[in-house]
C-alpha cells in the first residue's frame, strides 16, 4: 500500500511540475507578445505625429510626360503641372512664337513657372537673340533696381548645341491686404510702396529666375524658370529635367 501511495504522490508531483513549467513558458510568451505590441504601437504613434514627412518630398520625383510642340522642339514636362495660355491676344502663329507655359502645384503668393519657346525670325516679340539677351540678362537702364541683381552669362550645352545660361533676382508685387478704411493713411510701420490710396499699395516678393537661350538656323529658343526665392532650389530639378530632355528641331 505504501509503495502505491509513493508512486501516486510522485506522479502527482511530476504533473504539477509539468504544469508549472508550461505555465512559466506561457507567461514568458505572453510578455514577449505584449512587448512586441507596445513597440508596434509606439512606431505607429511616431509616424502619425509626422503627417507632413511624405508631403515634403520634392515634386520633381513625380513622373514626367513627353511634350512636342509642332516641328519646333520636344522635351519632357512634369505630369502634375498645369499648362496655361493667354485667352486674349494674338495666336502663336500670328506672333511667330511657339511654345508652352507651365505652372507648378505650389499655391503660394507667386506661382512657380516654366516656359519653353521657339521664337522664329520676324516674331513680334524680340527682334533677335541679342535683343532678348539685352532685355533679360542685364538691367534695362544700365543700373539694377533696388532688390534686383543679375548673374553672369555662362556657356552651356543644350540639345547638343552651345547655349547661354544666366540667372537674375527681382521682385514681383502683390497687393497688401488690410482692414483700414478707403482713405486711411498708412502707418509708419507699413512696408510697402508709397501710394496715397490704400487700395493701390503693394509689397515686393523676391523672385529668382534662370534662363537658357540657344540659337537656331532661323530664330532662337528660350527656356525660363521662375520661382519665389524660398522655393527656387526645391523646384530647380524640374527645370533641369526639362532642359536635359529638350530637343531642338530647328
Amino acid at each position: 500500500m505504501k509503495v502505491n501511495y509513493y508512486k501516486k504522490t510522485n506522479t502527482i508531483l511530476k504533473e504539477i511540475e509539468g504544469f508549472v513549467f508550461l505555465r512559466t513558458i506561457f507567461i514568458r510568451c505572453l510578455l514577449c507578445l505584449l512587448l512586441c505590441i507596445s513597440v508596434l504601437l509606439s512606431l505607429q504613434t511616431a509616424t502619425a505625429e509626422e503627417p507632413g514627412a511624405l508631403s515634403e518630398r520634392p515634386s520633381f520625383r513625380k513622373s514626367f510626360v513627353p511634350l512636342t510642340v509642332g516641328d519646333y522642339f520636344s522635351c519632357e514636362v512634369p505630369a502634375d503641372w498645369s499648362r496655361y495660355d493667354p485667352i486674349f491676344g494674338l495666336s502663336q502663329e500670328e506672333r511667330k512664337a511657339y511654345g508652352v507655359k507651365l505652372q507648378g502645384p505650389w499655391n503660394g503668393e507667386i506661382p512657380v513657372k516654366i516656359s519653353v519657346y521657339y521664337y522664329a525670325k520676324g516674331n513680334m516679340l524680340y527682334k533677335s537673340v541679342d535683343h532678348y539677351m539685352r532685355l533679360f540678362s542685364q538691367p534695362a537702364l544700365g543700373v539694377a533696381l533696388e532688390g534686383s541683381s543679375y548673374g553672369p552669362v555662362v556657356p552651356t550645352m543644350i540639345s547638343g548645341r552651345k547655349a547661354m545660361a544666366f540667372e537674375r533676382l527681382g521682385n514681383e508685387f502683390v497687393p497688401i491686404r488690410n482692414d483700414r478704411g478707403f482713405f486711411d493713411k498708412p502707418t509708419s510701420g507699413d512696408a510697402a510702396s508709397v501710394y496715397e490710396r490704400r487700395e493701390m499699395m503693394e509689397r515686393p516678393v523676391p523672385v529668382k529666375e534662370r534662363f537658357a537661350v540657344l540659337t537656331a538656323e532661323s530664330g532662337f529658343y528660350a527656356l525660363c524658370y521662375s520661382a519665389p526665392v524660398e522655393k527656387f532650389q526645391e523646384f530647380l530639378p524640374v527645370f533641369e529635367k526639362v532642359t536635359e530632355t529638350f530637343y531642338a528641331m530647328r
